[in-house]
């Protein structure tokens, strides 16, 4: 049994797998859990190549894009694994969840074994400039970041890491819903009601002291473009987000530099050029 897995949903994401899941390998994962959904790229021939592969299981579907596509994939990997592993980080292939000064998560999340999870708030990055994607690893370019309300996102977005054993089941794919309270990285409490049906918590107190996840909203306009052939995973998102003013508008407001996971681009360009 292992102490950290990561369980997610990617689809044709051959450009940046190999970087994500390198990052969360650096950052203490132990396991990874993917279901490739849909895939018609070089995605999984990209995590084919990765040294720790043996330590990646892959499952492919062919699903139709609908609102819960997503959310069923969750409660699915929830249920197959959660008796290997005592905690689970469930993210996306944009977002990097890491801890703000010590790199080890298994250690951060020592602490809050008590708790069924802990809500980690997100800062959502812009294009920094870029049209044409940059060189590997991207994490070393993109570092001009919306400040932390704003119109677009906010922090009170939040990404869960979860105990399977005492969680019952997603309710997005931000929020999972157990009968106890889950924290934050001060140990506020907050019960999940059930049923609820949000992305964030509306009475959120964020910090970033411990925890934070970079969310990499939008990359170079390049990627931005692959971005909306691709198509969301929920209507709303759709007609409301992938669109080229939304573009703008995340590269307008991105203006707060932020260097916090700088000091992981050593390692990152050595691990990629083997």
């Amino acid at each position: 049994m292992q102490y950290l897995c990561l369980a997610t949903t990617i689809k044709d994401d051959e450009y940046y797998i190999k970087e994500w899941l390198t990052f969360y390998d650096i950052v203490g994962v132990e396991r990874f859990y993917i279901v490739l959904h849909n895939t018609t790229d070089n995605t999984l021939q990209r995590i084919n190549e990765l040294p720790f592969r043996n330590r990646i299981t892959i499952h492919e579907v062919q699903t139709s894009d609908s609102w819960n596509h997503q959310i069923g994939i969750y409660n699915w990997l929830l249920s197959c694994y959660k008796k290997n592993t005592k905690w689970m980080l469930f993210v996306d292939g944009d977002e990097f969840l890491f801890g703000t000064e010590k790199n080890d998560l298994k250690t951060l999340l020592e602490p809050y074994e008590a708790y069924p999870g802990v809500l980690v708030p997100r800062l959502d990055f812009g294009p920094s400039g870029f049209d044409v994607r940059p060189e590997m690893p991207s994490v070393k370019h993109y570092r001009m970041r919306m400040p932390e309300k704003n119109i677009v996102y906010s922090s009170d977005i939040v990404k869960t890491i979860v105990q399977p054993d005492l969680t019952h089941y997603a309710i997005s794919s931000h929020l999972f819903w157990s009968e106890q309270e889950v924290v934050n990285e001060r140990f506020e409490k907050y019960l999940i009601p059930h049923g609820y049906k949000k992305f964030h918590i509306d009475d959120y107190n964020p910090s970033f002291d411990t925890f934070r996840v970079n969310h990499y909203y939008t990359r170079s306009f390049e990627d931005w473009q692959q971005r909306l052939k691709r198509g969301a995973n929920t209507p709303w998102v759709q007609k409301n987000r992938y669109n080229n003013n939304s573009y703008q508008l995340v590269q307008y407001l991105a203006t707060v530099e932020d260097l916090t996971i700088q000091r992981f681009v050593p390692e990152l360009e050595c691990r990629l050029s083997e």
